[in-house]
């Protein structure tokens, strides 16, 4: 999967799109900021169905996208989709409160974790910060590293790649806080 953040974060740290020297390191952070954009924001996912068995009571998310349950519909005998309350989730399993002697269509609405591929456009700019603040969080405990971006860059020596990183972690911080509460999560 091409990683979408890289370019932008190439441009913002003054690496040339051909020196591929980092590239490595900066899709690792994109994949750890997308990561950590759960659970303050929560990919919308489209409802997922399964069968109960009869006389069970637990049904497994571990093969699905959902991580948090907002909803579950029981399709009743005439076909028509109900809405109970009548259950718990614990880690990835959800658990009716009881069991019946027939199998059961269930329904489940959630949400879970985005990846690099649908993070909503107004958060993009969150896990670029993000990917730039570990990006000189690195260069500050990596010699070797630091070394290759000064000469990568132009850039004569900097003292202050912890007060940059520490700048723009709280620059994503503030955007997301900002952010999530205007979406509503």
């Amino acid at each position: 999967m091409k990683n979408i953040f890289r370019d932008k974060a190439k441009r913002r740290l003054g690496i040339l799109e051909t020196n591929l020297e980092f590239d490595s390191d900066i899709d690792d952070f994109t994949q750890e900021a997308v990561a950590n954009l759960y659970p303050i924001i929560q990919a919308e996912l489209e409802p997922e169905e399964f069968v109960l068995p009869a006389n069970e009571y637990e049904i497994s998310l571990a093969d699905s996208d959902i991580v948090s349950v907002r909803k579950i519909l029981i399709q009743n005998e005439s076909g028509a989709w109900t809405s109970t309350d009548d259950y718990t989730m614990h880690k990835d399993v959800v658990s009716l409160y009881s069991s019946t002697s027939s199998p059961l269509n269930l329904r489940i609405e959630g949400s879970g974790r985005y990846n690099m591929s649908n993070v909503p456009p107004e958060f993009s700019q969150v896990v670029l910060y993000w990917v730039i603040s570990e990006f000189y969080t690195i260069l500050t405990g990596d010699k070797r590293k630091y070394n290759i971006y000064t000469q990568v860059t132009g850039a004569r020596s900097v003292d202050n790649f912890r007060d940059l990183s520490d700048y723009y972690l709280d620059r994503g911080n503030q955007l997301l806080a900002d952010r999530a509460t205007i979406r509503g999560q």
